[in-house]
């Protein structure tokens, strides 16, 4: 695997089977965690669909948004959060801090502007992905210094 000098830290070029793995694991991921939280705004009572506006209303539909758009944003946003933080650690290593992101901010952002819920979960899914890297590095810098 080639590598690239970057700062002080040697990372290697992105490649393209994880780019192409980031892209499957970001529609499938962000689809579930879309399902995730547009039930969680439904339940909450913040939906804005007509005639569901109490707390724990719920429908199908649900399913199918959350679906659509989480896959969809999920394809975008996965392939920039690997290419910006991931292809360093690894990208099996980023999964459950990415989803487990986009979930918390996703529902923050249902909890203060429901109809902002997926700019809100992509916000905490790149959050997510700096912490992550920030603390493996210093947890790497730690066992190279000691």
């Amino acid at each position: 695997m080639a590598y690239v000098k970057f700062g002080n830290y040697m990372q290697n070029k992105t490649n393209f089977p994880e780019l192409s793995l980031s892209l499957i694991f970001g529609l499938i991921g962000g689809a579930v965690c879309g399902v995730i939280l547009f039930s969680f705004t439904s339940l909450i009572g913040k939906s804005g669909t007509t005639g569901s506006e109490y707390v724990g209303a719920w429908n199908w539909g649900v399913l199918e948004l959350g679906l659509m758009y989480g896959g969809f944003f999920g394809l975008l946003i996965a392939p920039l959060g690997y290419i910006i933080f991931l292809r360093t650690i690894g990208l099996k290593k980023g999964i459950l801090p990415a989803a487990a992101g986009t979930v918390l901010g996703g529902c923050i952002g249902a909890s203060y502007a429901p109809f902002r819920v997926l700019c809100y979960g992509c916000i905490g899914f790149f959050v997510a992905l700096a912490i992550f890297r920030m603390g493996y590095f210093l947890r790497e810098k730690k066992k190279c210094a000691g």
